[in-house]
């Protein structure tokens, strides 16, 4: 989708001059979800990509009704937002456009030595591109323990490496259904982690970066997260699939080995789906199922998440209009309350 266009594109303008970069891009065509502004024009303007295709989100989920009928029950720790995104297919929509823009450079008939897979509502402006046998991807996880699961999920938002390893990287889309039935579902990054542990030799490179999303900086590239003096590490290391930690495989025949007796609260699917012929529901009666319909639920706000990010509710804007959560040095506040109270005894 286009969103969060306008903090972003700074970042990406950069790294596209700076490598001689081509844009390939796939959309949707929901104008203006997120902010004012964010319009696939808007982002023609700013990439002027090589390709640009615009598909109907209604359309496709009205052809993907059958997949997502056969998702019939989320965990009880799910909430509104993580059940609806599953019920109404968000995860193939997601997945579907990342098979598709991968597609494009093919299409082009140009030959590359990186692919980077990239989204309109993220940046990373400490990335310096380094082409190698890897696929590479931020130092920073989704760590969840929801119902007892504790996973952590690589991240999903941005990856590069040769056309032939995103190929595979890419690919989720057309395995998704099988992977419905084999992980835990829950974040979206698991099924890139179950994904890649089909493929144990692979390796990854974990690099350091700032990450802008969603007009918050989310990440400050340091391993604490409060220090905003030291520099960002400009290391990366390397590691093979096969070789990380337990807590990363999704998988839920894993998690019965490692729990064994453990009854589990997942996810169920109808296989084969329990609706008789002819009686497939109308998605239109559905309600709204496009990005509108998951954000009225889900009711993300960049301001709100940086204020809480900040040890003193406050926040800055910088020049693309990212919301910057402040953060005072330790034992500041103290000294601020002592200060109060010598000034006024009362």
């Amino acid at each position: 989708m286009p969103y969060y266009v306008r903090q972003n594109q700074g970042y990406w303008l950069k790294l596209k001059e700076k490598y001689n970069a081509d844009v390939y891009a796939s959309l949707w065509n929901e104008d203006g979800v997120y902010q004012e502004g964010d319009t696939v024009e808007s982002f023609r303007k700013a990439y002027k990509p090589a390709i640009l295709e615009v598909d109907n989100q209604e359309h496709f989920l009205n052809s993907f009704r059958f997949p997502c009928e056969e998702y019939h029950k989320s965990p009880n720790f799910f909430n509104t937002p993580n059940h609806f995104a599953h019920k109404n297919g968000r995860p193939y929509s997601t997945y579907y456009k990342i098979w598709r823009a991968n597609l494009l450079p093919r299409m082009s008939g140009k030959d590359y030595d990186i692919i980077i897979r990239a989204e309109t509502c993220s940046s990373y402006p400490d990335l310096d591109l380094e082409k190698n046998d890897s696929i590479n991807i931020p130092y920073w996880h989704h760590v969840y323990n929801w119902g007892g699961y504790h996973s952590c999920n690589i991240n999903n938002w941005v990856a590069y490496g040769s056309p032939e390893l995103m190929d595979y990287y890419c690919s989720i889309f057309l395995y998704l259904r099988k992977y419905y039935g084999e992980c835990f579902v829950q974040p979206i990054e698991s099924f890139l982690n179950h994904h890649l542990f089909m493929r144990p030799e692979i390796s990854l490179e974990f690099f350091n970066s700032r990450i802008y999303r969603k007009g918050v900086l989310n990440w400050n590239g340091r391993s604490d997260p409060a220090d905003y003096t030291s520099e960002i590490p400009k290391g990366s290391f390397q590691i093979k699939v096969r070789d990380l930690e337990e807590s990363y495989n999704t998988c839920i025949a894993s998690w019965g080995k490692r729990e064994e007796g453990y009854e589990f609260d997942l996810h169920e699917m109808k296989t084969p789906p329990d609706v008789p012929e002819g009686q497939w529901s109308n998605a239109k009666e559905a309600g709204n199922l496009e990005e509108t319909g998951y954000h009225s639920l889900h009711k993300f706000s960049p301001e709100k998440k940086a204020k809480g990010d900040s040890n003193c509710g406050k926040v800055i804007t910088d020049d693309y209009g990212n919301f910057i959560p402040v953060n005072k040095p330790k034992g500041s506040e103290k000294d601020e309350e002592e200060s109060l109270i010598q000034k006024d005894p009362e």
